[in-house]
């Protein structure tokens, strides 16, 4: 490999050498353009056969838009091979020592338990936007251990360590805008170091709000900590070696990880234009570990006589700690649904002790264990009413915790998931009074007679042996729960799902959990009874947290909570179904994944695909857009307007509901079009205008 980099002719060597160690060996022709090097034009054809002929590289036209990396451009682009071995070569003959040298080691963890002993001794106030107080915050920044590094203040350590404390659920926010420990917090000190470690990195390895694209980041620091573990520690690297390397270990595995089908499934209802190129990737990537890996102790950084950071260096801690570590990923982040620990044995640190007696066990107050320990639902459910002042049947905000007494019909209606407040509209006065016909109590001989048509004898034993396996054989043929009455299940099972689908949240995808509950809040008290849960950046465990936290807010509302694509999430108890985008997994296979209980919607967008009858024939709605213009679809999807989606309306034989720059303005609009109902995102972000968008939905049905 050298032989060949030492064929090379002069400047062109020289310059080949640059684009290895300053760039990674990949330059693009803009870039190349904006610096200044040796060679004063791009000659992409000369090149091309240079490179190619020796076996080096290529200049090609490159273009990653669909894996989100803005690149399309013209790129020299060197093997991996050759700038791998290139950069081994340069780390094997090391750098010279920095000016300057800064290593941190365990401080951070030290500071993590020194904020947690100030939230213990005193009372740590936070403000209506949950930050601290800043009288407050200059106490504890006093009890911290000063930062010496240039690489992030002070202020910055405190707000990391109080977000790391709130994710991990160290600390709580109680009514009175007070900070108490939590039971994983009382442990906090007790764990050994590398535990604490483990879960500093866990949390920085996830964690978001530093430069650069979540969803790359995130593998690039994954793959990063797999390389830094086989350094040779307390050696001097050059800044840019370790990132070269990861980024061009990533790029080569864009097709393996399956990158462009994550982006297309993301974005398939907004516009997304790349803004990370592939050497702010590399740059993102230093400042992640200048700013983390240097925080946790786990590297040392260099600094030239500019206090410039030009090396890095793994510390004794980091190799000591990375080698503990299996060779797969960093474990994910304990969320909502873990099991909570159990207090038998556990001794709280802090607590204070009974006087005299060293070995006695910190003493605990009864409302600390009441709050540790989960209750039952329904002690829970009484526990707030309690705490309201609340009559036992329910109040206000939850009308549908006092609706099982009002009569048989609405007590099935509420079963099958459709509002009462809105059933004459749904089912029609014919169907609620054969419903309640049906459920009427009946005596003497006709009784008798509707036990032996159903199989069931005088006493409610089995008249025949042969009825049950005939009964059984017609629940399997009709795949879905047997409904009482003379409303078929198929249709009552429709009826459901167009109640709850007459309007529907599509969560906007920015990974902020607060924000999306405040926004269904709203929209549950407009009349909202679904919700598609799309955050493609989350795991299956957060999905499954925020799921089961958007459960929660419903309360006793009888509605549904989707989620987008994923079917392996949607088999949880929190989740009603999946919503499948058309390049997701067959709704045939998902329903023999699923069970027939569950919910299965689809996107579609033309009336081609709305003719597959065999497609959609296991689904229980589709999803038709856009409508409107909407900068989601700019450029991608035309608009179908109000004649195609009557047109689609008619051709299609379940409920249909319509999606796509669909706001307060034009919901009145689709009157009379057929649609089931409408899907929007933007619009249940502001309170006022989700209580117009549900008045014209009301007003002025489909």
């Amino acid at each position: 490999m050298t032989k060949r980099l030492a064929s090379l002719e002069e400047p062109f060597a020289g310059f080949v050498q640059r684009v290895i160690t300053g760039f990674g060996g990949m330059l693009t022709r803009d870039a190349f353009r904006r610096l200044r090097f040796d060679l004063e034009v791009w000659d992409g054809a000369r090149w091309r056969e240079e490179l190619e002929k020796r076996s080096l590289g290529t200049v090609a036209d490159l273009a990653l838009s669909r894996y989100g990396i803005h690149l399309n451009d013209e790129v020299l682009l060197l093997f991996t091979e050759v700038t791998l071995a290139t950069l081994e070569v340069v780390g094997e003959a090391g750098c010279e020592p920095p000016a300057r040298e800064c290593a941190l080691g365990v401080d951070l963890v030290s500071n993590v338990s020194r904020f947690l002993t100030s939230v213990l001794d005193r009372s740590v106030r936070f403000t209506v936007k949950g930050e601290i107080f800043k009288t407050t915050e200059r106490k504890i920044l006093d009890a911290l251990i000063p930062v010496t590094s240039s690489e992030i203040e002070g202020r910055d350590v405190l707000e990391f360590v109080y977000r790391f404390c709130l994710s991990r659920r160290l600390v709580d926010r109680t009514g009175e805008r007070v900070f108490s420990l939590s039971l994983a917090g009382r442990k906090w000190e007790a764990q050994p170091l590398e535990e604490k470690l483990r879960s500093l990195l866990e949390h920085v390895v996830e964690e978001k709000g530093l430069p650069g694209e979540h969803y790359h980041q995130v593998r690039l620091r994954r793959i990063l900590l797999r390389i830094l573990k086989r350094l040779e520690p307390m050696r001097w690297y050059r800044a840019m070696h370790l990132p070269f390397v990861v980024r061009n270990h990533y790029l080569a595995s864009l097709e393996e990880l399956k990158v462009d089908e994550f982006f297309a499934s993301r974005f398939q209802y907004t516009h997304y234009t790349p803004m990370e190129g592939v050497q702010e990737m590399c740059w993102n990537l230093l400042t992640w570990m200048r700013r983390r890996l240097h925080l946790l102790g786990l590297i040392d950084i260099g600094y030239d006589e500019a206090a410039r950071p030009v090396a890095f260096r793994l510390s004794r801690l980091g190799a000591t700690f990375l080698g503990m570590i299996p060779a797969g990923e960093p474990r994910g982040a304990p969320h909502a649904l873990d099991r909570q620990p159990g207090l038998r044995g556990r001794a709280l640190p802090g607590r204070r002790r009974v006087r005299g007696d060293p070995r006695a066990r910190p003493l605990l107050r009864a409302r600390e264990v009441r709050s540790a320990l989960p209750l039952p639902p329904d002690r829970g459910e009484r526990a707030t009413r309690d705490r309201r002042g609340l009559p036992a049947g329910g109040d206000a905000e939850h009308p549908a915790a006092a609706r099982p007494r009002a009569d048989p019909a609405e007590r099935a209606l509420l079963r099958l998931g459709v509002e009462p407040a809105r059933r004459r509209a749904a089912l029609g006065e014919r169907y609620l009074a054969e419903l309640r016909r049906s459920l009427r109590p009946r005596s003497g001989a006709h009784a008798s007679r509707a036990r032996q048509a159903r199989g069931r004898g005088p006493r409610g034993r089995s008249a025949a042996p042969e009825a049950r396996p005939r009964r059984e054989a017609r629940a399997r043929a009709a795949e879905v729960p047997r409904v009482p009455g003379r409303v078929s299940a198929v249709a009552a099972r429709e009826l459901a799902v167009r109640s709850a689908v007459r309007a529907m949240l599509i969560t906007p995808g920015r990974g902020d959990l607060a924000a999306l509950l405040r926004s269904a809040s709203a929209a549950l008290a407009c009349g909202v009874r679904c919700f598609q849960l799309r955050e493609p950046e989350l795991s299956a465990r957060e999905l499954l947290r925020w799921g089961a936290a958007l459960r929660e807010l419903c309360g006793a509302r009888p509605a549904r909570v989707l989620v987008n694509t994923r079917v392996d999430v949607a088999a949880a108890p929190c989740f009603d179904g999946v919503h499948l985008s058309w390049r997701a997994l067959a709704p045939r296979e998902a329903r023999a994944l699923l069970g027939p209980e569950k919910w299965i919607g689809l996107s579609v967008h033309t009336q081609d695909e709305l003719r597959d009858r065999a497609r959609l024939e296991p689904c229980d709605y589709v999803l038709f857009g856009p409508v409107f213009a909407t900068p989601s679809k700019a450029g991608r999807l035309e608009a179908r307007g109000i004649a195609g989606l009557r047109a689609a309306a008619g051709a299609c034989e379940i409920p249909l509901v319509a999606v796509g720059g669909i706001d307060e303005t034009n919901a009145a609009a689709l009157r009379g079009t057929g649609h089931a109902g409408c899907a929007a995102i933007r619009v249940f972000e502001d309170r006022e205008r989700a209580a117009y968008f549900a008045r014209a939905l009301s007003e002025n049905p489909s």
